[in-house]
């Protein structure tokens, strides 16, 4: 009795772990998988990510507060005031010079002190020295040329009526504005100098007429006007 009792015992554990066991597998328990871990750098914290690969920006001459990826826009107007290099008699010197436009002849000039600039008519304009206007210089935009000897015979007509006409084009000048001219031709008379001079200012053709009195004063406004016509471009 005793024997088959312990028989009984045996037999009810085994088909309770078998239970057990096919109730596992059928609900298709498996142990969790561990999370893939993120390489340690030196330090023992979680690596970085690589930066991206990134095209460098060049910051140099971007101004102060602009977004570095922003072209500079170079700012071409010009300014009000500039210091103005003048030869006085063999003596450089500088003056300030003030912003002066013609919006009837689209261009700017730098106009020194003690001088006037006036509209003095459509396509003509005139720069004279404030404490004796017969200094005075006009400014006529001649557009572009096809015969430039039948201007050279209007101005030498023009100068005829001074005195003897003279080519000083290649007198063995130094000055910029001067040397550059296409024509530059001279007439004087007892008491007065004429210069005319043709040029190309930014491919536009100016004719510019400089009366001079042989005056004391002569001595300063004929530089003055040459360094004002250095500054002189075309343009709004």
């Amino acid at each position: 009795m005793e024997k088959a009792k312990a028989w009984k015992k045996r037999l009810f554990t085994a088909l309770s772990v078998s239970s057990l066991s096919l109730l596992l597998v059928g609900c298709g328990t498996t142990a969790p998988e561990s999370a893939p871990q993120e390489p340690a750098s030196a330090n023992g914290a979680p690596a970085q990510e690589p930066a991206s690969a990134q095209e460098p920006v060049d910051h140099q001459n971007k101004p102060s507060g602009q977004d570095p990826d922003t072209p500079v826009v170079k700012n071409l107007e010009r300014p009000e005031k500039a210091e103005i290099k003048l030869n006085l008699e063999g003596m450089e010197e500088t003056e300030t010079g003030t912003l002066t436009k013609s919006s009837d002849q689209k261009y700017s000039f730098y106009l020194l002190p003690g001088f006037e600039w006036t509209a003095e008519e459509p396509g003509k304009d005139l720069i004279s020295f404030k404490n004796d206007d017969r200094f005075n210089m006009r400014i006529e935009k001649i557009g572009s040329v096809t015969n430039l000897e039948d201007l050279r015979k209007n101005m030498e007509e023009e100068l005829a009526m001074i005195g003897k006409v003279e080519d000083v084009k290649n007198a063995g000048i130094s000055e910029p504005f001067k040397k550059n001219a296409i024509l530059y031709l001279r007439a004087s008379s007892e008491d007065l100098t004429k210069n005319i001079v043709v040029t190309a200012i930014d491919g536009t053709m100016f004719r510019f007429t400089m009366s001079l009195p042989h005056t004391e004063a002569a001595e300063g406004v004929e530089p003055r006007f040459w360094a004002m016509l250095e500054t002189l471009k075309t343009g709004d």
